[in-house]
């Protein structure tokens, strides 16, 4: 079972267009203010493994070092902005490829009008064990994740030392906040372990115009999915670092 950081809702719809295999997935966590702590899983390359945000717009990392020779970093992405209407950010990602299980340090300085400002150390634990030990649904499903079924239940459980928090379901919304388009998002509602839930029956659905033939501009675009995709999302608290993280299942009805 492959688990990928923080993807978002978008993604796994995609995903399912896509005809991937029914899978879990760790959302990729959100930009946020520097952790002291973070789980990567071990063998596997990630480009997105830990992003935040810089104290101050032009502040800048340098020295960036891990502290063991299985444990490979690079910086993979920088996003500066500046805006009166929607704030300024300063957002680092920064990738990790752990060659092994094992607990790691990270460490980098903060450099800020040219002069060191103050230096961050970060826990990686990068382990492979689940925190999903069982994940069951009443419905039958092809190895696509494809069912005919209406409503289905779900029942987790966790391995030794992952706690669960909640369940939610969530199913396609369409909407149509800018006149003239279509869009589609994930409305969630929380269920019990154990609990029944109905299966979304709307597809990701997307469409606008803008312009007129009769001018020197016209766009209209239309495109929709040929499944409904219901989405499980299973908040727990991750052993290792004591944070709430999220995974994702995911099951589809043609529509």
């Amino acid at each position: 079972m492959k688990f990928t950081k923080k993807l978002s809702t978008f993604a796994a719809a995609l995903v399912f267009c896509l005809g991937i295999l029914l899978c879990a997935s760790l959302e990729t966590q959100a930009a946020s203010s520097i952790p002291t702590k973070t789980r990567i899983y071990a063998g596997g390359v990630n480009s997105y493994a830990l992003e935040f945000s810089l104290p101050k717009v032009g502040d800048t990392i340098k020295n960036l070092k891990s502290n063991s020779k299985y444990l490979l970093l690079k910086q993979t992405r920088t996003s500066v902005s500046k805006s009166s209407y929607s704030g300024d950010s300063n957002e680092v990602t920064i990738g990790m490829f752990a060659k092994k299980e094992g607990t790691y340090k990270v460490s980098f300085d903060i450099y800020r009008n040219g002069k060191k400002y103050t230096k961050k150390t970060i826990t990686v634990y990068a382990k492979n064990d689940s925190p999903i030990k069982t994940c069951k649904f009443s419905c039958s499903r092809n190895a696509y994740g494809l069912t005919t079924a209406k409503t289905s239940t779900v029942k987790v459980t966790m391995n030794k030392g992952y706690t669960l928090k909640k369940i939610e379901v969530g199913t396609i919304k369409t909407t149509s906040k800018v006149p003239g388009t279509v869009s589609s998002e994930y409305v969630y509602k929380t269920i019990k372990n154990g609990g029944k839930f109905t299966l979304g029956t709307k597809p990701y659905t997307s469409s606008g115009e803008s312009g007129s033939l009769s001018s020197d501009y016209y766009y209209k675009y239309s495109s929709t999915d040929m499944i409904a995709t219901t989405v499980i999302r299973i908040t727990y608290v991750d052993k290792y670092t004591k944070t709430q993280e999220t995974v994702n299942y995911s099951l589809a009805r043609y529509a």
